[in-house]
């Protein structure tokens, strides 16, 4: 039986994912550490300085781990604020992104996947549908919102389940001309960068 041109073009943009992911993590491995460390730091302080993203009070964000952009001072910061401050956690059993709100980042220990995870026994459960901000992770995005996951669409599924604002957090050259996007990919509605926010929507 011969595929249909639907199946054709979900394959075709699958393909060009797969290119496109490879192509930026093989970048992102050579990025220099002392550069990461720089650009983490003018993130933090391109976030923090933003007046519409200071006034959120729910926040959802990622723990960066190795390549990504540190987000522990941003973390750090937010619980300093008073926020309340959520993280998502992985497990192997489970399909879906587990989450759990922090009170401080001392409970982000090195789990069996070898990244900063909160720990079955300490995580305090979060009602996703009140987050108010959510601070995402990625591969690569685009200045209309496209988004490249790792291939596993924990966020997808996450990010349909709440109403929060999706900004995306990355390095200038993560940002590319154009990401392919399937219809069950989630577009971001702004993106911050060590070069400042920018707002998609």
């Amino acid at each position: 039986m011969n595929p249909t041109g639907d199946e054709c073009s979900i394959k075709g943009l699958a393909s060009k994912k797969k290119e496109l992911r490879q192509e930026m993590l093989r970048s992102r491995r050579q990025f220099p550490e002392i550069q990461r460390k720089s650009h983490s730091e003018n993130i933090f302080s391109e976030l923090t300085k933003d007046e519409r993203l200071r006034e959120f009070q729910f926040v959802h964000c990622f723990v960066g781990q190795s390549e990504e952009p540190d987000t522990l001072p941003i973390l750090e910061w937010m619980l300093n604020q008073g926020k309340k401050v959520a993280v998502p956690c992985v497990d192997s059993d489970k399909v879906e992104l587990q989450h759990s709100l922090i009170l401080s980042t001392d409970v982000l220990e090195i789990g069996k996947f070898g990244i900063l995870d909160v720990r079955p026994e300490k995580r305090i459960e979060v009602n996703i549908s009140d987050l108010d901000l959510v601070l995402v992770p990625g591969i690569a995005f685009d200045l209309s919102g496209g988004r490249l996951g790792y291939g596993r669409g924990y966020y997808d599924r996450f990010l349909k389940k709440t109403e929060g604002f999706r900004v995306g957090v990355c390095y200038e050259s993560q940002i590319v001309d154009q990401v392919p996007m399937e219809a069950h990919d989630i577009h971001m509605q702004a993106l911050i960068s060590q070069k400042g926010f920018q707002d998609l929507s």
